[in-house]
């Protein structure tokens, strides 16, 4: 099986995230679910001050040919 990849990075809001980035998020990976992405990873890479201060998250689906 073939696949193709999305990548999405986002920017934290505060020091836990905040609840609107929180449902802006859900949403958006609600919407790429219902286009078939699957969530594959998330990784935090960016600490400042040992908050987390972005996501990276990788998305895969069956390539269709």
């Amino acid at each position: 099986m073939k696949w193709e990849y999305k990548i999405i990075k986002h920017q934290t809001k505060g020091i836990s995230g905040g609840s609107e980035m929180i449902k802006d998020l859900e949403r958006e990976m609600n919407d790429l679910g219902a286009e078939g992405w699957e969530l594959n990873r998330a990784v935090s890479p960016q600490v400042d001050h040992d908050v987390h201060r972005e996501v990276i998250l990788f998305f895969k689906r069956p390539l269709e040919i």
